[in-house]
C-alpha cells in the first residue's frame, strides 16, 4: 500500500511529494498523476524527479533501517539541488550553506511526515511500539 504526503517548501514556493513503502508500479501512477514519467525505476531503492508542478522523492520500502534513511537523505540531497536550480541559484554558492539547509529542512519534514504516519498507525492498530527520530 502507497504511504505519501505533502511537503510545501514556501521559500521556494515549491511542491514535493514524498512516497515512501511502495512498489514500482504504484510509484509510477502517483507520479504519472503529478505529471512525471519515469521509466528508470525497476532497479532503485529511491528516485527523486521533478516536473513542472512538483518534485516527487521515492523511497521503495520503508523498515526504519539506517539503509532506508540513508537512501531518503540521498534523495532529499537530489530534491534541493533541483529546486535550487530551478530558482536560479547554484547549489553549491556561498559554500553550499543554501543547499546544506534545505536538503537538512526536506529530510527533517520527510522523517516528521514518515513518522507521524507510523505513530498514527500504531495509535488504530493498539501497538505500543515507539516510534523515534533519527539520532
Amino acid at each position: 500500500m502507497r504511504k505519501s504526503g505533502h511537503i510545501y517548501v514556501e521559500i521556494y514556493g515549491h511542491n514535493i511529494h514524498l512516497v515512501w513503502d511502495c512498489k514500482v508500479a504504484e510509484y509510477r501512477r502517483f507520479a504519472k498523476s503529478k505529471g512525471i514519467i519515469d521509466s528508470m525505476a525497476e532497479d532503485s531503492n529511491g528516485r527523486c524527479l521533478s516536473g513542472e508542478s512538483a518534485t516527487i522523492i521515492w523511497i521503495q520500502k520503508w523498515e526504519e533501517e539506517t539503509y532506508d534513511m540513508a537512501t531518503l537523505s540521498h534523495e532529499c540531497i537530489h530534491a534541493a539541488v533541483m529546486i535550487l536550480r530551478d530558482r536560479g541559484i547554484d547549489p553549491m554558492a556561498c559554500k553550499e550553506e543554501p543547499l546544506a539547509y534545505l536538503q537538512g529542512w526536506i529530510f527533517q519534514k520527510c522523517m516528521d511526515l514518515i513518522l507521524g504516519y507510523e505513530k498514527k498507525q500504531n495509535r488504530l492498530n493498539g501497538s505500543k511500539r515507539r516510534v523515534s527520530k533519527p539520532a
